[in-house]
């Protein structure tokens, strides 16, 4: 499955709006604001629709605060309609185009005919995997920025047969659960000790491999209770101990290896690498250090070669990391060969941030000693009053009390009043 482009009509802050997305990776960039999240909204309610012809699987219903507002005033809220999404995707080589729609104020409920054919396809493979046929399903999942928070649903990794239990909970936001790590306990448990095959425990642990490189293995430890990985030096972390953006990028690489493994186990050591679908998550950047921000996006290629991941991001480093078709700026405006440019370009011409290479309070210190300096200036003038004269000092007065904790600045300022009433 890959998606083409959706168009998003009276959703949330968008009027009329359509996206074209790349087969492998788009990034949404943009100030807060945009509607960043938003598009990634209007694709898990879109790619939700597939779920309608999946038995037992729950599609993302479409909520009455989501349609369009205009506020002309705290008495005058009207909702705007018609409300539609449609879009373009791709699956199993067939082309595929529709649209969801309702113009209804109150209601939830869409129009589905349009649908049909994507529905019938879900239907269709339904069918076939309940009758032991090997067909590829579709991985589709949406991470939000709640993928670290401990809420976590409890049975999201429970001991479940059916192939189409990878489809648990995949559109919701908050699905990045913690309990892989006891599924992780199980799988290990069923492949090493009661000597099951081992092909997709191997897919499973080459997948968090391939993430990141630089662990050489990883087990779980009955004993610590956690999983453990072996790092380069040879020394053995565990799990719990990581920071939070390790955590992160384990938890987001485990998870999809799931659902990969569990929707298509007759591919076998190939799972993770054959399956295709969609992944979406909302600021990818979210803990992570500069260092890995720069590669995280290939490292998403490299281990999920067949998946399109369409993502948010703040970071310039990620930014910097994009082919100019792998952006969709939401600021407006052609990102041209973003790998071409320094942290401080894209920073100023992409994210429109003024002078990057200076803290705010450095400019804040630089506009104030500028404006210092000019009352100098005006205080050696002939013509000023004896009012102006207590105005200016008063002025200066104030400039100085404002960086009273950075004694050489304010020293600086002082000598060169000193100077200059000096020949008053």
């Amino acid at each position: 499955m890959k998606i083409t482009n959706i168009s998003i009509k009276n959703f949330k802050r968008f009027e009329d709006e359509l996206f074209l997305f790349n087969p492998k990776v788009t990034v949404l960039i943009g100030d807060n604001g945009t509607g960043k999240s938003t598009v990634l909204d209007a694709l898990s309610f879109i790619l939700g629709t597939f779920f309608l012809g999946v038995d037992g699987v729950k599609s993302r219903p479409l909520s009455n605060s989501e349609k369009r507002r205009v506020i002309a005033s705290p008495e005058s809220v009207e909702v705007q309609l018609p409300f539609c999404i449609g879009v373009e995707h791709s699956l199993d080589n067939i082309n595929y185009q529709w649209k969801r729609s309702t113009n209804k104020v109150r209601s939830g409920v869409t129009s589905q005919k349009e649908a049909r054919d994507l529905i019938n396809k879900a239907k269709d493979l339904t069918e076939r995997v309940r009758n032991g046929e090997e067909v590829n399903l579709p991985l589709i999942a949406y991470y939000g920025t709640e993928r670290l928070s401990e809420q976590f649903q409890k049975s999201a990794y429970a001991k479940k047969s059916s192939r189409l239990d990878g489809y648990y909970s995949a559109l919701d936001p908050r699905s990045f659960e913690q309990k892989f790590l006891s599924w992780f306990k199980t799988f290990e448990d069923s492949a090493l000790k009661f000597n099951k095959d081992k092909t997709l425990y191997n897919a499973f642990i080459s997948a968090i491999k391939n993430m990141i490189p630089e662990w050489k293995n990883v087990v779980f430890s009955w004993e610590a209770d956690d999983m453990l990985c072996q790092v380069e030096s040879g020394d053995w972390v565990a799990y719990k101990t990581l920071s939070s953006g390790y955590k992160n990028v384990v938890r987001l690489t485990a998870d999809i290896a799931y659902r990969a493994i569990k929707l298509n186990p007759h591919l076998a050591d190939m799972a993770v690498l054959s399956t295709s679908g969609v992944v979406l998550i909302d600021e990818l950047d979210m803990h992570l250090h500069p260092k890995w921000q720069k590669t995280i996006i290939e490292d998403l290629k490299r281990t999920f070669p067949k998946i399109q991941f369409i993502v948010t991001t703040h970071s310039p480093f990620i930014i910097q990391s994009l082919k100019t078709d792998e952006v969709l700026n939401l600021d407006g405006g052609e990102v041209i060969d973003p790998f071409m440019k320094s942290i401080d370009d894209i920073a100023e011409e992409v994210q429109q941030i003024e002078i990057p290479q200076m803290s705010n309070k450095k400019k804040a210190m630089l506009t104030c000693a500028n404006e210092y300096f000019d009352k100098l200036d005006e205080l050696e003038k002939s013509n000023v009053t004896e009012d102006q004269i207590l105005e200016i000092k008063n002025r200066l007065d104030e400039i100085s009390a404002l960086y009273e904790d950075n004694m050489a600045y304010v020293a600086f300022l002082e000598r060169k009043r000193l100077i200059t009433e000096s020949k008053l």
